[in-house]
């Protein structure tokens, strides 16, 4: 038997009549049952009894249908696997990310994909602050990983929570605070805002800013070399790389939580429709919680 029996024994089944199973198979009345009569030969049964304007199928010719059904759903499924196989042969994924997560995780991420992939390719950039969600209206990148709270429509997945601290040199008191410079980066909305409600929860008078930078290398750089303190979320890899040379303090509700923001992965629902998109999406919820502390 082959996939041509297959269908004929299927579709004869299902329509319980000749004449419209040959209709659907595109061929002629007679072909159909000379195929079905070889069938039978090869088989040593009988498959099916005519009657009245309808087929009745034998016990033996039962199993047979229900065998040639299943092997229609096996090939198909094959087929399947296959064609997703060829699509995730190839491809370029678009990502952007947050310009701390692109230099500390973003890599190891890609590099643990790649292991399962090694025939896609990558297109990085940086997020800009100012411009997330024309970037992620525009298409202009299949998913786009950041902490940050947007105003979007779409799908999005929380990676995992990131709490906020305080890097410096030396260690310092919170309450020390509003009298030591800081040195301020470039962050996206959220994250200001975040470290801005903290502030004015816990301080009546503004930070003194000593200075302003927008890399968060440079950030670090500077607090080593004494220019001040800085205030950004990290995650536990970024807490225990910095651990060794500063101290990192986290900042803490006054209830005594962590003062957290929320990692996200945005992306559009078209963008999900794209094989190597959509496996990327699954890998990285598996590796975050797979990260988790």
């Amino acid at each position: 038997m082959d996939e041509k029996d297959w269908a004929c024994l299927a579709t004869i089944f299902n329509e319980k009549n000749l004449t419209r199973a040959a209709e659907k198979l595109y061929i002629s009345q007679p072909a159909l049952t000379y195929r079905v009569r070889e069938l039978e030969k090869t088989l040593g049964i009988k498959i099916f009894v005519k009657g009245k304007g309808a087929v009745k199928f034998t016990r033996e010719g039962n199993l047979v249908a229900q065998y040639a059904k299943k092997m229609q759903l096996e090939l198909n499924k094959l087929k399947e696997e296959i064609y997703e196989i060829n699509q995730l042969k190839t491809g370029t994924l678009e990502i952007s990310s947050g310009e701390i997560l692109s230099h500390t995780e973003l890599p190891d991420i890609l590099s643990q994909f790649h292991q399962l992939h090694p025939n896609v390719k990558f297109n990085i950039s940086s997020v800009n602050p100012s411009n997330i969600l024309d970037r992620l209206s525009n298409a202009e990148s299949h998913i786009t990983i950041i902490r940050s709270e947007l105003e979007w429509n779409g799908p999005k997945i929380l990676l995992r929570k990131d709490p906020i601290c305080v890097i410096s040199k030396m260690a310092i008191a919170i309450s020390d605070l509003p009298s030591i410079p800081r040195i301020s980066m470039i962050l996206t909305a959220s994250s200001q805002k975040a470290i801005d409600k903290w502030w004015q929860n816990f301080f009546v008078t503004p930070p003194q800013i000593g200075m302003n930078v927008s890399k968060s290398e440079t950030c670090i750089e500077m607090v080593k070399q004494g220019f001040g303190y800085a205030i950004y979320p990290l995650s536990s890899i970024q807490m225990r790389q910095l651990k060794d040379d500063l101290h990192v303090t986290v900042l803490r509700q006054k209830d005594g939580t962590p003062h957290e923001l929320n990692l996200y992965a945005y992306y559009r629902e078209e963008s999900a429709e794209i094989k190597i998109v959509k496996r990327f999406i699954t890998f990285l919820e598996q590796y975050f919680a797979a990260h988790k502390e």
